[in-house]
């Protein structure tokens, strides 16, 4: 078994790509079919996420800034317990060159939680919401 410090020097020196596809494991466990697992597998990557994510300055870069804000907006059921976790992380950098096209058809965030979801992107990133988009689009 590894320890969460082990696991965090891990994520520091696996780099970017390696920590990206940390987050797209999580991401994936957040579409997983079974539905009776989600809320562990979100207890789960909340708790990786505050205790086991690190905080050095290596890792607060665009590309692990995007990384985490594809998270954040993956699910709507964990949106609001990822956005506490993550903002309050502070390990989105303001310059992440990412722009978000969210409608409603982007698992139901912007109907579930409008407010939040205006409160939490409006620091990082510019958003727009076109008729009929959902993807993520780099600069």
């Amino acid at each position: 078994m590894v320890s969460n410090d082990e696991f965090r020097q891990m994520l520091l020196k696996g780099g970017d790509d390696f920590r990206s596809h940390i987050l797209w494991q999580i991401r994936q466990g957040f579409q997983g079919e079974q539905k009776n697992h989600k809320h562990d597998r979100l207890a789960w990557a909340l708790e990786f996420l505050q205790d086991v994510w690190p905080h050095q300055r290596s890792v607060k870069n665009p590309t692990m800034s995007a990384r985490l804000c594809e998270l954040l907006i993956s699910d709507s059921e964990a949106f609001q317990d990822l956005v506490d976790v993550i903002l309050r992380s502070d390990q989105i950098t303001r310059d992440i060159g990412l722009h978000f096209y969210l409608d409603r058809e982007n698992n139901g965030i912007i109907e579930g939680f409008p407010s939040l979801c205006w409160l939490s992107y409006m620091p990082f990133c510019p958003i727009t919401f076109p008729i009929g988009h959902t993807a993520l689009r780099r600069h």
